[in-house]
């Protein structure tokens, strides 16, 4: 029965989580969409108009500046907005979209998740799942240092076996990108709807979510590795027109005769493009949103195959 409400709260296998993603979303398109265009989109839609900025009078015009101190100057302000509207808008996106799922299963069986409903307890999670974020983001840029160390190291100790040193550097920077970078995307999916879901610190939410994994990796690695897959391709296919657009917006404006000089090259970004982005970023994140339900459910399951059958099963037992 298709219009039958899906709980997060359940055990599910490979294809149980992506049926019930896809159930889950057809279920409650209007209700889920409507409350993130409504309560996160503004925010994307300033980090649009944002990053268009910081791409005329920062990367094009600086393209060819000879001047460094104006060349930080023109990126400083453009890049702090584009930043500041980034998180801001995630952790309004990442709290709209648990708490619908969360509500979801609150709520009576042929009742939805409103706008109003969401709103009324949104500030009750915001600002716990905004001190996560900037506890992830510190931990990440930690990470991300030692990674970039660690690779630097490598090179130098592989660079004198030549070529072979070369392919096998490659070939493990590959393997460790594809195996950490779903369970990455994942885990920072799963702490986040942790915390909201059970009222935790980022640490207590963080060491639940890797007990949980602990013994469901692989399965919870294909499950973020295929779904991120499907969802990038979806990303790539919606701003399509964005880049066919811009190129051809590029290339209209460029003086054909005289190729030799950067200068001739407008830098100036059409109204028309930056409205077609902002466009495509809402509809972007309504795509994103995919990805989040799909993590969340799985985060869920694995709590359920450790702690027993779901509450839903129990009830439906005795």
């Amino acid at each position: 029965m298709t219009n039958q409400k899906i709980y997060y709260r359940k055990a599910r296998d490979f294809g149980e989580i992506f049926g019930g993603t896809i159930s889950y979303l057809k279920r409650n398109f209007k209700s889920l969409f409507g409350a993130i265009l409504a309560l996160a989109g503004p925010f994307f839609l300033l980090n649009s108009i944002a990053s268009s900025f910081l791409l005329k009078f920062s990367f094009l015009r600086s393209a060819y500046s000879t001047n460094p101190m104006q060349m930080l100057n023109d990126m400083i302000g453009p890049l702090a907005l584009v930043i500041f509207f980034s998180i801001i808008g995630s952790s309004v996106y990442n709290t709209v979209v648990n708490d619908h799922i969360l509500l979801n299963d609150e709520l009576p069986p042929d009742e939805k998740p409103s706008l109003s409903l969401i709103a009324k307890r949104f500030f009750s999670s915001y600002w716990r799942n905004l001190g996560v974020m900037f506890l992830m983001l510190f931990f990440g840029i930690i990470a991300y240092v030692v990674f970039a160390l660690i690779i630097v190291g490598l090179v130098f100790l592989l660079k004198g076996i030549g070529f072979i040193g070369i392919f096998l550097m490659i070939l493990m920077f590959m393997l460790l990108f594809f195996i950490l970078f779903p369970i990455m995307l994942y885990i920072i999916v799963a702490i986040i709807f942790t915390s909201q879901r059970h009222k935790l610190s980022f640490f207590s939410a963080t060491s639940r979510v890797f007990h949980y994994l602990k013994g469901n990796f692989w399965m919870t690695w294909l499950i973020s590795f295929v779904g991120g897959m499907c969802t990038y391709i979806l990303v790539i296919i919606a701003y399509l027109p964005v880049y066919i657009l811009m190129m051809i917006s590029f290339f209209s404006r460029a003086n054909l005769n005289n190729l030799n000089s950067i200068s001739n090259i407008q830098t100036e970004i059409p109204l028309y493009v930056t409205i077609l982005t902002s466009i495509v970023s809402l509809l972007i994140i309504c795509i994103s949103s995919i990805y989040l339900v799909m993590m969340n459910f799985q985060c869920a399951s694995n709590e359920e195959k450790k702690d027993g059958t779901s509450i839903l099963e129990k009830i439906e037992s005795i």
